[in-house]
């Protein structure tokens, strides 16, 4: 329950300070609480969880939590974008490109809308092309090139999963996901609680159908999820 997510977030577990933090955000099993879920969501973004780093951006330039701190979500934008994260990488351009700081960085706000682009978000390439225009050709001919060779870190899998048994066992938690998969329309085999090839491409599709990023396996996260989308 909320009680046990929360002693292992106190403890230090990233993957369960984001879980508790999107629950404190969206009065989910608990009261909303946004001080609570700044406190929770910065806990797991400083040791490197990705979708603690974006919710905490989002959540910091909103002004939902206090005054738009729209230079320290800037900061945890660009942290998720160079983690991959295409999202993070458009909400960064947009704050670079946009005067926020008293002087518009058009360069960086392209170079972001493009590595966002060449990942397939159609919104960002039509971003860049319209920053295109504002910034001399020879700098934009650099920028390309830089996009072109640029590579996201990866995420460090420690805090930004969390592995459930192996996947060749039998459990209630796979079965519960299963089961959620055929509700979706993902899933087509047996409810057996085996994660097997077949439940696995069912939750890479459910991913792929929520802009999540490809899973190796069912994770917390993906299972919270599966649960949400499938609730009366």
């Amino acid at each position: 329950g909320v009680q046990l997510l929360k002693e292992a977030a106190d403890a230090g577990y990233a993957v369960a300070q984001l879980r508790l933090a999107i629950f404190f955000e969206n009065a989910r099993y608990v009261d909303r609480d946004l001080d609570a879920a700044t406190r929770y969501y910065t806990a797991a973004a400083e040791q490197g969880n990705l979708n603690a780093m974006y919710n905490l951006g989002v959540l910091l330039a909103s002004g939902r939590a206090g005054p738009a701190d729209t230079a320290a979500a800037a900061q945890w934008f660009r942290r998720a974008a160079e983690l991959g994260s295409a999202d993070a990488q458009f909400n960064f351009a947009v704050l670079m490109s946009e005067d926020r700081y008293g002087v518009a960085n058009l360069a960086e706000g392209y170079r972001w809308y493009a590595i966002a682009a060449a990942r397939g978000d159609a919104d960002a390439a039509a971003q860049r092309d319209q920053l295109a225009a504002g910034i001399p050709p020879e700098e934009r001919a650099r920028l390309d090139a830089e996009v072109a060779a640029w590579k996201p870190r990866a995420p460090d899998p420690a805090v930004n999963r969390e592995p459930l048994p192996s996947r060749s066992a039998t459990n209630a938690t796979v079965l519960t996901a299963q089961e959620a998969l055929k509700t979706l329309g993902h899933y087509a085999g047996p409810a057996d609680g085996i994660l097997d090839s077949g439940t696995l491409a069912g939750l890479r599709a459910f991913a792929a159908a929520e802009g999540l990023p490809r899973p190796d396996g069912l994770t917390a996260d993906l299972l919270a999820r599966l649960t949400d989308r499938t609730r009366p």
